[in-house]
This record gives C-alpha cells, sequence and structure tokens, in this order.
C-alpha cells in the first residue's frame, strides 16, 4: 500500500519547490496528475478488498477505514490543484 500522507506532502513540497523557481504551471499538473491517480488507484483497492472481505465483519470495519482515509487525502490532493491553479 502506498503511504498516501508521503504523497500529498510530496506534492505540497513540489508546489513550494516549483513556485521558487518560477516553473510552468503545467510541471506542477503533471505531478500533481500522478498523485492523484496514485489515488484513484488506491481507492479502487479498498472497494476490491471491501466487497472480497464482506464476510467477516473486522476485515470490513478496516477496509472502510481505509477507503475513507484515501477518500480524504484525495480531497486534500484536489484543494491543493485549486489553490495552484488559482495562484498560477
Amino acid at each position: 500500500m502506498l503511504d498516501q500522507t508521503s504523497q500529498v506532502s510530496k506534492a505540497k513540497g513540489l508546489l513550494i519547490k516549483a513556485r521558487s523557481m518560477k516553473c510552468p504551471f503545467l510541471v506542477v499538473a503533471g505531478h500533481m496528475w500522478k498523485i492523484v491517480l496514485a489515488l484513484a488507484q488506491h481507492i479502487a483497492k479498498a472497494q476490491y478488498l471491501l466487497m472480497y472481505h464482506m464476510r467477516w465483519p473486522a476485515m470490513r470495519c478496516l477496509v472502510l477505514v481505509m477507503l475513507a482515509h484515501a477518500c480524504s487525502l484525495a480531497k486534500q490532493a484536489k484543494l491543493v490543484c485549486l489553490v495552484t491553479n488559482l495562484e498560477a
């Protein structure tokens, strides 16, 4: 499983670096797209696990927590994209 928190932190670091170097917005957008794709894959995997492990309540609970966490991080990444778009 990917460490999604570090992915979001990495995205924020890239944005700061891009601003300081006056990089074109498209370079930053490319990095953000990779991170959003990684988050989407994480969410899809969690949904698959949820369907597969429906029989075990403890496992179902764990997967629901993972899914909620991934969705929350995806929203953070989207927010970073929006802020960058406004500042560009």
